[in-house]
């Protein structure tokens, strides 16, 4: 009878599939290399996850300019921007935790400084994308519903 009338936490739990239970004891070793491990760990500084989005969103942006390069001015050197705004968020989040608190400091409020800066690119590449306006027929719309 495999399986039933027994709970998880007894010992001689079986399951059917790829995963069986067992008795046996795992032991982790703790020598040398897993600490050296855990210290590499803890100085690759993960990115949080504002990080994570202000890359996604730079990368994305980046590539709708490559993709309509051929009706934006100056879009190599707006790559390069963006370039460097992926390398540059990348080595705060590396440095944010050492021992100069301006470091710190940029990492938690950059994404503030970017907030202006995006919406003012915005302005000047949406027209270049895509130009054709729905200001107008957005506004009638927003008239219709609220008068």
């Amino acid at each position: 009878m495999k399986g039933r009338g027994r709970r998880a936490g007894d010992r001689e739990f079986e399951r059917e599939g790829p995963v069986a239970a067992t008795s046996q004891t795992v032991e982790v070793e703790r020598g040398p290399e897993s600490i050296e491990n855990h210290e590499a760990r803890l100085n690759s500084r993960p990115l949080s996850p504002a990080d994570k989005v202000v890359i996604a969103y730079v990368a994305i942006v980046g590539f709708l300019i490559l993709l309509f390069s051929n009706r934006i001015e100056h879009w190599g050197l707006l790559c390069a921007g963006h370039v460097a705004v992926i390398v540059v968020v990348t080595m705060l989040a590396r440095w944010d935790r050492s021992s100069r608190p301006a470091l710190s400091f940029a990492h938690g409020w950059y994404p503030i400084l970017l907030i202006g800066l995006t919406y003012k690119e915005l302005t000047y590449l949406i027209p270049r994308i895509h130009p054709r306006d729905f200001d107008a027929a957005l506004a009638a719309i927003d008239y219709r519903i609220f008068g």
